[in-house]
This record gives structure tokens, C-alpha cells and sequence, in this order.
């Protein structure tokens, strides 16, 4: 077999959220026999990545550019990092974004067409409101506008989580586009130990339990705002466990107190590696999306790993009727977004059938995360598409 160099370029560390798409892929693909380095901005760190330490993770090499929240300091640093540290065969950069973006391309212009790029896009930053993009000043926004229409064009390839995302790139005439979802690791059993001791640490009796787990950011805060809203005096006998920090946990909490809901847990921010705990406890989840402006040409691309680790877990899902919600799970269990009597409706009807029932329901899920939305699936059908890329 030909072993390829991969480089993949993040904005983000392997173990955040926003990171963990990539290198997922790259930990397959190592597995694969691939040399993988991921390269690393740990944007997310207000102070860059001072205190991070280059190391060898599941067989991917890695690295951190150190740099300071100067945006002149982070330019000027990465601009050397990637030029002493891109050494691959073909370059996979996560996310158009101006700060890791802007010193791959000047970068790229040095070894012009020696190394082949790929663009992974998972979902829609500038117009569409994603991250906290709606926050930032008009110059930002503007910048990352002109790169998210740039780089698809200039790249030699371009990965999409969505099927929306591949249609928004083929509209711009980019010809070499591969459909790669996010996805997730079939979960094993969780020690029934475990479950109770956490049922018990929650006050959890014989009531269903709903879940929603993620980062209380601006989006989630709009979306669970929604389903507190829509839940208020309309249903009963079940548990809505809300599984995350954040900058808008408080207020939504606050929230929750104003409603008066008694039927609303949270648990603060939890480690990843506990969540499977939580979905082992659960019946049903949820995945609601706001679509108002400015977030809704996000959420029409959107393929949140969520759903997928939901979906891994065999658990029945309620979500928004958009992106790649309706593609992976039976439309009929989707609501129209904003549809407060929809999505009471839908998640009503669940909650009628019984606990057999549900996790017939959970299992078509699972079966659908082991026969393709895995990432060592996805990872094979990467390879493949690199060795086109490259003629191997």
C-alpha cells in the first residue's frame, strides 16, 4: 500500500468541539498506515496555545503554533509555523477562517502547485451566522466572507458535511467535491453501575428521559429557548436533562426559573468522555435548530455530531427539518423549525409509545452510524478521494 504525508490544518484543538471532525479523520486515516500530522491554532484558547505541548495522539503527530492573541503576532507566527511544519502530500485545511487561513495561503504561494489542498467545509461561517460570527465587526465578517468564496475555488478538492453544503459548492462551479458527514464511534454498553449511580445523582425515577447535550453558546441558547418555551405546561411524566456549559447556561437558566419548569435538569459542563453515561440513561434526544436570521443559512447546512453520537448511543431523536437532520434520521420524527405546536406534537407522540418501542426505533439509528456514518467509513472514502487527488 502507498503511504501518504497528510498535513490537516485547524483552527481549532483536536479535543475542542469544532476540532474533533478533523481529527477523527486523521486518527483513521493513521490507522490506515497514513503519516498524519495535525497542526493546531487552538484558536479557542484566549491566550493561544502557550501552555500546549506537541505530542503523538492515536498515531497523529500533533502540533501547536504558540503564538499571542495579537492578530499581527498570530499572522506573522503562523505564517512561519505552517512554512517550517507543512510537509505533507496534501494539505487538508478545516474552515476558512481568516486567522489560520490567511498564512496558508501565503504559504501555499511558496510551493505553488507542489502539494495538493483540500478545503473541509462543515458548515456555512460568514452570511450564515455560524459560531459567534454574528458578534464580530463588519470588516471580520466581510474578510471571512471573501475566503469562504475563494478558497473552494483555488482548492484542488473540497469535503462537505452536508448535502446543502455541496450544493452551496457546486453552484460556484468547483468540480472535485466529496459528501463527508460527521459522524460517530458505535457505543459500547455502559456498565449498569454507572447508569444508576448518575440516575440517582440526578433524582431520576420512572419518568422518560428527554436529552439535549452541547455548549450553551448563542445558537443553542435561541434553540433551547424554544423547547422550554413549547414544553411549558403541555406535557407530562418525563425528564428534560440539559447536558453542558456556557456562556449562555445562566441565562438560560434564568429562563427556565421565569417559566417555572420542575421538569428541567442541568448538569453544568460534563466531560466527554462521561456523556455516553448520559445517553445510556436516556430515551429519547433532541436536536432543535433555530432559523432565524441570522443563523439560518447555518443551520441549513448544518451536520451537528451530536445527533450522530445520539444516533451511536441507539437513542429514538426529535429534531429540526433541516440539513442534515432530515437526511439521516426518518423525516417523520423531524418538526418544522419554530413550529412550537410541530415539534409538541412529534415529541408527544414519542413520549406515547413504550420503552421496547423507542429503542426499536434507536436501533435503525445505530445501525445507520455502523454501516456508514462512522468515521473510519468516512476516513476510507477520504483516502480514496486523496489518491484521485494525487493520481496514486
Amino acid at each position: 500500500m502507498l503511504k501518504m504525508k497528510i498535513d490537516f490544518i485547524s483552527l481549532f484543538d483536536y479535543d475542542a468541539s469544532s476540532g474533533r471532525r478533523l481529527f477523527l479523520l486523521a486518527k483513521e486515516l493513521a490507522a490506515l498506515g497514513h503519516k498524519v500530522t495535525f497542526l493546531s491554532f487552538a484558536w479557542e484558547y484566549k491566550q493561544g496555545s502557550k501552555e500546549k505541548k506537541d505530542k503523538i495522539i492515536d498515531g497523529v503527530k500533533v502540533k501547536y503554533v504558540k503564538v499571542s492573541k495579537n492578530p499581527f503576532n498570530i499572522l506573522l507566527k503562523g505564517f512561519f509555523f505552517l512554512l517550517k511544519n507543512l510537509k505533507g502530500d496534501v494539505l487538508i485545511l478545516g474552515k476558512a477562517l481568516p486567522i489560520h487561513t490567511i498564512p496558508f495561503i501565503l504559504v501555499k504561494k511558496i510551493f505553488k502547485r507542489r502539494k495538493k489542498v483540500i478545503l473541509d467545509l462543515d458548515d456555512w461561517e460568514s452570511i450564515g451566522g455560524g459560531g459567534s460570527l454574528p458578534q464580530i465587526d463588519f470588516t471580520k465578517r466581510m474578510l471571512t466572507t471573501f475566503l469562504e468564496e475563494y478558497m473552494p475555488r483555488v482548492s484542488d478538492g473540497v469535503t462537505t458535511a452536508s448535502i446543502v453544503m455541496k450544493k452551496r459548492v457546486e453552484d460556484m462551479g468547483v468540480k472535485n467535491i466529496l459528501y463527508l458527514p460527521n459522524g460517530a464511534y458505535p457505543l459500547s454498553q455502559v456498565e449498569e453501575l454507572k447508569i444508576e449511580k448518575k440516575k440517582k445523582e440526578l433524582k431520576l425515577e420512572n419518568e422518560k428521559v428527554i436529552i439535549y447535550t452541547g455548549t450553551i453558546s448563542i445558537n443553542s441558547y435561541n434553540a433551547l429557548k424554544f423547547v422550554l418555551e413549547s414544553l411549558k405546561s403541555q406535557l407530562n411524566n418525563f425528564k428534560l436533562v440539559i447536558v453542558g456549559g456556557g456562556d449562555y447556561l445562566e441565562k438560560l437558566k434564568n429562563l427556565n426559573k421565569k417559566l417555572k419548569l420542575n421538569f428541567v435538569t442541568f448538569t453544568g459542563k460534563v466531560p466527554y468522555e462521561e456523556i455516553p453515561v448520559y445517553l445510556a440513561l436516556s430515551d429519547i434526544a433532541i436536536v432543535p435548530y433555530c432559523s432565524e436570521y441570522p443563523h439560518t443559512l447555518r443551520v441549513m447546512c448544518s451536520s451537528p455530531r451530536k445527533m450522530f453520537e445520539y444516533m451511536a448511543a441507539g437513542l429514538p431523536i426529535i429534531a429540526s427539518n433541516i440539513g442534515e437532520l432530515r437526511e439521516a434520521i426518518d423525516p417523520k420524527y423531524c418538526f418544522s423549525p419554530n413550529d412550537k405546536e410541530d415539534f409538541v406534537k412529534k415529541l408527544k407522540n414519542m413520549l406515547l409509545l413504550s420503552k421496547k418501542e423507542l429503542r426499536k426505533i434507536g436501533e435503525k439509528n445505530k445501525k445507520k452510524v455502523i454501516n456508514f456514518y462512522n468515521p473510519k467509513i468516512q476516513a476510507k472514502r477520504l483516502e480514496k478521494f486523496i489518491k484521485k487527488l494525487l493520481n496514486f
